[in-house]
C-alpha cells in the first residue's frame, strides 16, 4: 500500500517496528503467542469434544419485527443509493479527473475506503457488499424495469386482441457452474491485487479507470443473461465480502440460500463461518487473498524491498501465493495420510478456517492505512473533481486523528493472534463435524494444520517486526 499516495502514510507496517514501543520485549509477545495458539489447540481437545457450530440456528437470532425490517428496507434502499453515486463519482474521477493520490478522490476510495475499509467493515458486521454493490443495484433497477415494460406490453396486447396471444416460453440462458463463476471471481480478485500491489504508480494512471469500466460491463452482462445470483459467485468482491462477512453478526442470505425469507438475523461471530462449505475454486480463492497480505508484508521489509519493477513485483506475488497454497495443502495431504481420507475433500473441509487468519492479516497490515486514509477521503468527498467544491462541509476537513505507535503495535500484534486461535477453533469443530465417533482421528487431522498456523504465526509477527 505504501505506492499510493506518499510513504509516511502508507507504511502500514512501520507502527510495530521497533519493539520498544510495547510495554513488554517482542520476542515475548511472540512466545506468548505461541503459547497461547498451541495452548488452544490443548483446551479444545480436553474440553470441546463434540461438533457445537453446525447448526446456525443455535447461534442466530432471526428478526421479525416488522418496524425493524421496514426500517432495514429503508436503510437499504438509501445505503444503496449512496454507494451508487459514490460509484460513479469515483468512476468519473478515475477515467477523466485529475490524477495523483491528493489530487484525485478515486484512489483512496478504492484503495482504502473500499478494499481496506469496507473488508474490515464485512469483518464486524456482517456481508456489506451485498447492499452496497453497484453492480447488484444496477441489475436490481435494470430487472425492475424491464419487467414492468414486459407487463406493459403484454397488457396492451391482451387488451387489443380478442383472442389471447399464446404464451411463448421465455429464452432459457443457462449459467455457468458454481465452479466456473468461482475461477472468474479469482481472476478478477488477482487482477485487482496486481493493480494495488504490483503496478508502480496505481495513483496516476487512467487504467484504474478502465479496469473499473470494463469490470462493470463484465458484471452487468452476466447479470442480464445469468440473473442477479450469478454476482454472487462470479463478482470478486462479492465472493470475497461473502467469507469476511461470515465473521460478522448479521446474518449473510448468501451464505444460506436456501433460506424461506430475507429477514435479518444476528449471529454469534463466527458461526456462520463454521456452515460455510467451500469448492475447490474457492478454496484457491481464500488463498489468493492470504497470499497477497502475506507479499504486501514481505515488500515491506529489508528481506524482499519494495521494486518499482511491475514484473518483479508480479513474479513476486505469484511466488507468494503459491507458496501459501503449496504449504496449505502439504498439510491437508499429511493430514490426509494420517487420517485415511481424500486430501483434496480435507482441503475443502478446512478452509473455512483460513477466513479469520486472512481477515487478521489484512488488519495487522491496513489498519494504520486506514486511519490515515479517511483523513484524506473526506475532503476529497466534498470536491471529488478539484472544482472548488463544498458538498458536504468537509473539504478544508483537517484531523490529525491518530493513534499511538504503542496501541497501533497492540492492534496488529494481537490480531494476528486472534485470527490463528479462531482458525484453530473453527478447525477443531470441523474436524469433530467429519469424525463424530472417531476424536483420535479428528485430532490427528488437525495437527499438520497447527504446525502450520504456528509457523505462519511466526512469520506474521516477523514481518510486523521488520517493515
Amino acid at each position: 500500500m505504501s505506492r499510493i499516495f506518499v510513504p509516511t502514510i502508507f507504511a502500514h507496517g512501520s507502527d510495530i517496528t521497533g519493539r520498544s514501543d510495547l510495554p513488554i520485549p517482542f520476542w515475548l509477545f511472540g512466545y506468548m503467542s505461541i503459547v497461547a495458539l498451541v495452548g488452544s489447540v490443548v483446551l479444545l481437545t480436553l474440553f470441546w469434544k463434540n461438533s457445537k457450530l453446525e447448526e446456525a440456528s443455535k447461534f442466530s437470532y432471526e428478526i421479525k419485527s416488522r418496524l425493524v425490517i421496514g426500517g432495514w428496507k429503508a436503510l437499504n434502499a438509501i445505503l444503496r443509493l449512496i454507494s451508487l453515486a459514490l460509484f460513479l463519482t469515483v468512476l468519473l474521477a478515475a477515467l477523466f479527473g485529475e490524477l495523483g493520490g491528493r489530487n484525485s478522490i478515486f484512489p483512496v476510495s478504492v484503495f482504502i475506503i473500499f478494499w481496506v475499509g469496507l473488508t474490515f467493515l464485512s469483518g464486524i458486521l456482517g456481508n456489506t457488499w451485498q447492499t452496497l454493490s453497484p453492480f447488484d443495484t444496477i441489475a436490481c433497477c435494470t430487472k425492475w424495469i424491464r419487467d414492468k415494460w414486459q407487463t406493459k406490453v403484454a397488457a396492451k396486447k391482451n387488451a387489443s386482441a380478442k383472442i389471447s396471444p399464446p404464451k411463448i416460453p421465455p429464452v432459457k440462458i443457462i449459467p455457468p457452474t458454481s465452479n466456473i463463476n468461482s475461477w472468474l471471481a479469482i481472476i478478477g480478485l488477482f487482477v485487482f491485487l496486481c493493480l494495488e500491489l504490483v503496478h508502480p504508480d496505481n495513483s496516476g494512471t487512467r487504467l484504474v479507470g478502465f479496469l473499473i469500466l470494463i469490470y462493470t460491463i463484465i458484471m452487468l452482462l452476466g447479470a442480464s443473461f445469468f440473473g442477479r445470483s450469478w454476482l454472487r459467485e462470479a463478482d470478486a468482491f462479492s465472493l470475497l465480502h461473502r467469507f469476511i462477512g461470515s465473521l460478522g453478526i448479521f446474518s449473510s442470505r448468501d451464505n444460506n440460500k436456501n433460506a424461506k425469507n430475507n429477514n435479518p438475523k444476528i449471529s454469534v461471530p463466527f458461526t456462520q463461518t463454521a456452515q460455510l462449505q467451500l469448492t475447490l475454486p474457492e478454496v484457491i480463492f481464500v488463498i489468493v487473498f492470504l497470499g497477497s497480505t502475506t507479499f504486501d508484508g514481505v515488500t515491506n521489509t529489508d528481506f524482499l524491498p519494495e521494486s518499482s519493477n511491475w514484473v518483479v513485483n508480479g513474479f513476486g506475488l505469484i511466488v507468494t501465493i503459491a507458496l501459501v497454497g503449496i504449504v496449505y495443502f502439504l498439510a491437508m495431504f499429511i493430514s490426509a495420510a494420517q487420517t485415511g481420507a481424500d486430501h483434496i475433500k480435507l482441503a475443502r473441509q478446512f478452509a473455512h478456517s483460513l477466513i479469520p487468519i486472512a481477515l487478521a492479516y489484512a488488519v495487522a497490515h491496513y489498519f494504520s492505512a486506514l486511519l490515515d486514509g479517511w483523513q484524506i477521503f473526506l475532503p476529497l468527498l466534498s470536491d471529488p473533481f478539484k472544482q472548488g467544491w463544498d458538498l458536504f462541509g468537509t473539504a478544508h476537513f483537517i484531523k490529525d486523528f491518530s493513534l499511538s505507535p504503542i496501541t497501533i503495535g497492540w492492534v496488529q500484534g494481537l490480531s494476528i493472534v486472534i485470527g490463528h486461535i479462531w482458525g484453530v477453533f473453527l478447525a477443531h469443530d470441523r474436524a469433530l463435524a467429519i469424525w463424530p465417533t472417531n476424536q483420535k482421528a479428528a485430532n490427528r487431522s488437525q495437527y499438520p494444520l497447527v504446525v502450520v498456523m504456528v509457523g505462519y504465526t511466526f512469520l506474521g509477527l516477523w514481518l510486523l517486526l521488520n517493515a
